[in-house]
């Protein structure tokens, strides 16, 4: 791996969580989403992949929030679910968005649901990774 890796687990479209009793869940993935596009305009461009893997119940339902939103990086789509899916299992998701830092050697550096934690070790001052 080249670049650092920027993991998100999201429901990008944000449909149905909060009908789900989920509001909570539902304003953090909002977050994470304006938490992402910050970040990537605030990295060295080449420097960070961003990668989102979307557990939606649909991949309609990403597409379309994906390309209304121009959420930048790449968007996967999961359709097994949060509680089903292989990729929430090995990276242990518990809580919609969490976020991964994977380093150029494939190692996650930094696994959180606290979202302002992967913009300081992006874009703060005692690293090197700001332009």
């Amino acid at each position: 791996m080249k670049k650092l890796l920027v993991l998100l687990a999201t429901v990008l479209a944000c449909t149905g969580l909060a009908a789900q009793g989920n509001l909570e869940e539902d304003l953090d993935a909002r977050y994470a989403q304006d938490l992402l596009k910050a970040l990537h305009g605030a990295v060295t461009p080449g420097e960070v992949a961003f990668v989102s893997v979307s557990f939606d119940r649909t991949f309609e339902a990403l597409e379309k929030y994906a390309t209304e939103n121009e959420l930048p990086g790449v968007q996967l789509f999961d359709p097994s679910g949060k509680k089903d899916s292989k990729v929430a299992d090995e990276y242990g998701v518990k809580w919609i968005p969490s976020l991964y830092l994977i380093d150029k050697k494939g190692k996650v550096e930094l696994g959180t649901v606290v979202l302002d934690k992967i913009a300081g070790a992006l874009t703060g001052p005692e690293n090197n990774r700001r332009p």
